[in-house]
């Protein structure tokens, strides 16, 4: 991380099946999106990561 530049590095999970239906593939669209973050913000409670053409790929926001 510099400044607003964000690398993430190779992401690891469990190779354990997690049940329901799209679990799984939910998984793997989260953590490709992460590989994906170039650029971070934080304005007030919510951290957005964007790809390096400034697209929201995340969002998140702190719970109160």
């Amino acid at each position: 991380m510099t400044g607003t530049s964000l690398s993430i590095g190779a992401t690891g999970s469990t190779m354990m099946y997690c049940t329901g239906p799209g679990v799984m593939q939910q998984e793997s669209t989260y953590l490709t999106s992460l590989s994906r973050a170039a650029v971070f913000t934080i304005t007030g409670d919510r951290l957005i990561l964007a790809d390096a053409n400034s697209a929201t790929i995340l969002s998140f926001t702190k719970e109160s």
